[in-house]
């Protein structure tokens, strides 16, 4: 599939779901492609919200994007940059861990990808 920049737009860092449908549908495809990957090790802080729900956002809001335009793409700051206080992906669900998760979703063949834009480290998947 070819990206096409112009029909995109950014990850909505809100999206979210308590239906049963959209737990199963990311549980389904979680323990299918990311069962080990994904598990805090060691000391340190834990994230603040867990790759499982960071994941869930990705994936509910690809889901809209193609609810609306089978086409259009999504936005996503790869640089840890991009998830500092203030930054427009500062919110309950996310942090810099999306960067492994999309990472991820392109080397398990579920997303594709886009790199490089108007922003440096900017992806279009």
């Amino acid at each position: 599939m070819t990206i096409d920049r112009k029909n995109s737009r950014p990850l909505d860092v809100h999206r979210w779901s308590d239906h049963p449908e959209a737990k199963s549908l990311v549980d389904a495809i979680w323990n299918k492609y990311f069962p080990d990957s994904f598990k805090h090790k060691g000391k340190g802080n834990r994230p603040t919200s867990s790759y499982k729900k960071q994941f869930k956002v990705l994936l509910l809001d690809l889901y809209v994007a193609w609810l609306e335009d089978p086409d259009m793409a999504i936005g996503i700051g790869m640089s840890k940059r991009f998830y500092k206080a203030k930054s427009r992906y500062k919110s309950p669900f996310i942090s810099d861990l999306m960067i492994r998760i999309v990472h991820h979703c392109k080397s398990a063949n579920l997303v594709d990808l886009k790199t490089g834009s108007k922003v440096p480290s900017r992806l279009i998947i």
